[in-house]
């Protein structure tokens, strides 16, 4: 018994539906979770060898709890455990808004007659096809985005709105 074209419509089917999700999700956290999002990119410009290893450490921590909570018989555990991994998803997706907003900017410097809504979906789409891409995408950039922009967000919710590293991190964004 071999593969089928329905096994490879359903395989490429998974895979747009993924990417185009994703790429929604970074837009929609740019646009809703702005002070976050702002955050999260100063963040990124500041030092991204430290939102990789916050990404490593706190989301590594966050994930491995969550399974651990996943994996105990009680329902309540396994809410907890799931709550988790949700958390752990919303912090990504606003640390890979804050990486699209790096790479927006960076967009509209070489084109000024960007929009700002446009290099941010042009940005976002950028960091999906980076890794969608075969091989490459799949098992070293992806990874790379994914754990920084974790640490993006994890550095997001650690600091707080108010504090001086996130008005350092608005005045640089802006």
């Amino acid at each position: 018994m071999g593969i089928t074209i329905g096994d490879a419509l359903t395989v490429l089917a998974i895979v747009i539906g993924t990417a185009v999700s994703a790429w929604a999700m970074t837009v929609v956290c740019a646009l809703v979770f702005t002070k976050r999002t702002e955050i999260a990119h100063g963040a990124l410009r500041q030092s991204a060898l430290k939102a990789f290893l916050y990404g490593l450490l706190g989301g590594g921590a966050l994930i491995i709890l969550s399974i651990i909570l996943s994996s105990l018989p009680l329902p309540m555990a396994k809410l907890a455990g799931l709550m988790g991994f949700t958390i752990t998803v919303l912090l990504a997706a606003i640390g890979g808004a804050g990486l699209s907003r790096l790479i927006a900017n960076r967009v509209m410097r070489h084109d000024p007659d960007v929009s700002a809504y446009s290099a941010l979906t042009r940005a976002s789409g950028l960091i999906v096809a980076a890794a969608a891409f075969p091989v490459v995408g799949w098992f070293v950039i992806g990874p790379i985005l994914l754990v920084l922009a974790l640490g993006a967000g994890v550095l997001s919710v650690v600091q707080r709105v108010g504090s001086p590293e996130a008005s350092a991190a608005e005045a640089r964004g802006a």
